[in-house]
């Protein structure tokens, strides 16, 4: 009926006792349903984007693991108390701001932040986040770990 079904082929050749070529084996696998989930994560994945980038509210997208990282290694060394240590340790929540990266920022971000594209504001953003540091509570940094 002049349907298309993609499909996975594997096959293998094999030769004779000469070293010759002498049968391909394989297989064929009718691969639709993964192909349907695909193509629903993309347009999922086109959709959410879409709502991200037009926001009419700012949004970040941030990574903290190597936040994350630099907890479990404070507490590796013996620090218990977070909130303490900072307190003991300004400098380490500067430390701690530098550690944030921004992954991308809407439109409404670029706006806010004044900037003229999306690439300007990633590379300033540390030193965003280092100036407004003064207004950082400890207690709030310490419910990240």
């Amino acid at each position: 009926n002049g349907l298309l079904i993609p499909c996975l082929v594997s096959s293998k050749l094999r030769f004779d006792e000469n070293g010759l070529p002498g049968k391909i084996i394989g297989s064929i696998h009718d691969i639709s349903k993964r192909k349907q989930i695909e193509n629903a994560l993309l347009e999922s994945e086109a959709k959410y984007r879409d709502i991200f980038k037009s926001s009419p509210v700012g949004i970040w997208e941030e990574d903290f693991s190597k936040v994350k990282q630099r907890f479990e290694y404070l507490r590796s060394i013996g620090v218990k108390d977070i909130k303490h240590y900072l307190d003991e340790n300004p400098s380490e929540i500067e430390n701690l701001a530098s550690l944030v990266q921004v992954l991308s920022v809407n439109n409404t971000s670029i706006k806010m932040l004044e900037g003229d594209t999306k690439d300007q504001i990633l590379e300033g953003l540390n030193n965003f986040f280092i100036e407004e540091l003064g207004f950082v509570n400890t207690d709030d940094i310490a419910t990240l770990c």
